[in-house]
């Protein structure tokens, strides 16, 4: 049997998610650090194990809420530069869109 679409995009968010941190510096050598990546809530694979769809569901669109909330264009500090802010503003439109579907 074949995954349904509905988890297949839980399942893609998830990874988003989990995943944000190695895109953030100091694991990305291309954009300079900033105190307020050192803020960013990682996630762990197993918060997602051992859960129904509908728990997945709603773990991941309060997960999907905060990283909202941290990746806002309002909440971010004002001293980013271009590549800093390029970076947030790109995970921003990935997961809104991710969330959106």
């Amino acid at each position: 049997s074949h995954p349904s679409v509905d988890s297949k995009k839980l399942n893609a968010l998830q990874t988003l998610l989990v995943t944000v941190p190695t895109i953030l510096p100091p694991e990305n050598l291309f954009v300079e650090a900033h105190e307020y990546f050192k803020k960013w809530k990682t996630l762990d694979e197993s918060a997602f194990t051992g859960m129904d769809e509908e728990q997945l569901m709603d773990l991941l669109k309060r997960a999907a809420r905060k990283a909202k909330f941290f990746l806002h264009p309002d909440k971010r500090p004002k001293d980013l530069n271009a590549d800093q802010s390029l970076l947030l503003k790109t995970i921003w439109d990935v997961i809104q869109e991710s969330a959106e579907k």
